[in-house]
């Protein structure tokens, strides 16, 4: 926490121990935007909590729900989803009652994104759309710009994590470009220009996804300056993660690592967890490129903690949302039900209607339990048959469980929980073909199990002509016959 922040903080306690008296809207909202420039999580929240304490006590309203939003903001950026969408649910009556335009939009767009984050891309979308017809009626043209900027780069977000559409890379560019164009001749203010670089950020990130390394490098270097201009140093992380992949395609590796390692000590003192996971796993993927292996597993570990961390996070993150939108739905059930029962007292038709409701719902739960047990019976199929397969390995009926369900729930943690109880397997094919790398005993590790191409493509979100590539690959490099079952092989290695 800055010297400035503490000297500012200090005053406001001492004015609340001798009173509210001189506690005032202004001096909240110059709190509020305190909370919004400091990088750091817990202290950026411990401002946000002094300002809505002093905001309740002055009954400054506008002044709760900007410290609430900031605050759900801050859960966001940390992965902190769940947090962020009770959070914005816990602010919206409040919000609401500020009839502020650009506000309201805010909210929205911020639980869309974070609704967009855990998969739930039916539920963004509702959100989205609630946000823009707020934002449509925001007065003031340079706010209006702002909002609508924001939900466009969250309608990109939405596309780039659903691989399984077709153009999804070029829908997900369209959106961030539209969300740029809007916002980059906006006058200079901080709150407009962390919007902007975040969109100039993921314009490169989309760049270097589609191997277009100059024109993504255009962009990172465009982010810089206004990043130091603006103070928003939270934001340079991803930037140097951004240019550290230019360098890793290229083979540049000790230029990759010197970005990465620069992206991961800012995240360290930002505290962004997401951006700490994904500096491991890049950095330990430079370090496998240079044939450093000890250092590449170093740092593969590291990566492997936190994203186990968050991987139960999010389950429980999904959990609780999943109990959001049902809760919802039930509300929207009960106030239809009440709907129809204003119509039973006028006519008999009202209730054949909700009993024709009632039926199809009931038949659609138990669509959904025999889908579920369909799955359940496929697991343990699966369990069943690979345990009379495991030869050189033993492992436990619920370890091979555990690592079937973390192999089709596609975590970065499969393939080193896949290691731990396969390593004869893993020494093997080494001894084959050191050639190997770590993708390529990912996909090795898959046919182990059992999985076929079909599958492999589903749980890894990619196509079934990219996985048909990377086994023939494979059989390159470990000779085996085309004549030749590759899953029956790697069953009796």
């Amino acid at each position: 926490m800055t010297l400035r922040l503490k000297l500012l903080l200090f005053s406001i306690i001492i004015q609340i121990n001798f009173g509210l008296a001189q506690v005032t809207p202004k001096k909240i909202d110059s709190l509020n935007k305190l909370a919004i420039e400091i990088t750091d999580f817990d202290s950026s929240n411990a401002v946000i909590d002094k300002t809505i304490k002093l905001s309740r006590a002055i009954d400054y309203k506008t002044g709760i729900a900007t410290a609430m939003l900031a605050k759900g903001v801050n859960f966001h950026n940390h992965g902190k989803f769940e947090e962020s969408i009770r959070t914005t649910i816990n602010a919206e009556q409040i919000v609401i009652e500020t009839k502020d335009n650009a506000k309201i939009a805010h909210l929205y767009a911020l639980r869309g994104n974070s609704y967009s984050r855990l998969s739930f891309f039916e539920k963004s979308a509702q959100c989205l759309k609630e946000a823009k017809k707020f934002a449509e009626r925001i007065p003031d043209l340079d706010e209006k710009r702002i909002s609508l900027g924001r939900i466009y780069g969250i309608t990109a977000v939405n596309f780039k994590f659903q691989e399984s559409l077709p153009n999804y890379l070029d829908s997900a560019l369209f959106y961030r470009f539209k969300s740029y164009y809007l916002q980059k001749d906006i006058p200079q203010k901080s709150f407009s220009k962390s919007i902007l670089i975040i969109q100039i950020n993921d314009i490169g990130r989309l760049y270097t996804l589609k191997n277009k390394l100059d024109s993504a490098k255009i962009y990172y270097q465009k982010a810089i300056p206004i990043i130091k201009e603006n103070k928003l140093f939270k934001y340079i992380g991803d930037t140097h993660l951004g240019l550290g992949d230019i360098h890793l395609k290229k083979n540049n590796l000790d230029s990759a690592l010197f970005y990465y390692e620069k992206a991961l000590s800012i995240s360290l003192k930002t505290k962004y967890v997401n951006a700490i996971k994904d500096s491991y796993q890049k950095i330990a993927l430079a370090y496998e490129k240079k044939g450093d292996r000890n250092k590449s597993f170093e740092y593969l570990k590291k990566h492997s903690h936190i994203a186990d961390s968050l991987a139960n996070a999010n389950k429980k993150a999904v959990k609780i949302s999943s109990d959001f939108i049902l809760k919802e739905k039930e509300a929207a059930f009960k106030n239809t039900t009440s709907y129809y029962i204003l119509l039973i007292s006028a006519a008999i038709i009202g209730v054949l209607s909700i009993s024709l409701i009632l039926v199809k719902l009931r038949k659609e739960h138990k669509k959904t339990v025999a889908l579920h047990k369909e799955k359940q019976e496929y697991l343990y199929e699966r369990l069943a048959q690979l345990k009379e397969k495991t030869s050189s390995d033993k492992v436990d009926e619920q370890t091979l469980k555990d690592i079937i369900g973390l192999a089709m729930a596609n975590e970065p943690a499969f393939l080193i929980k896949f290691q731990e109880h396969h390593s004869v397997f893993i020494q093997k094919l080494m001894e084959r073909a050191p050639s190997l790398v770590t993708t390529d005993l990912l996909i090795c590790a898959q046919l182990r199990l059992g999985f076929y191409t079909k599958e492999i493509a589903r749980y890894t979100k990619t196509t079934v002509r990219a996985v048909e590539g990377k086994k023939y690959r494979i059989r390159k490099k470990l000779n085996i016959p085309a004549t030749e079952d590759i899953n029956v092989w790697m069953m009796q290695v």
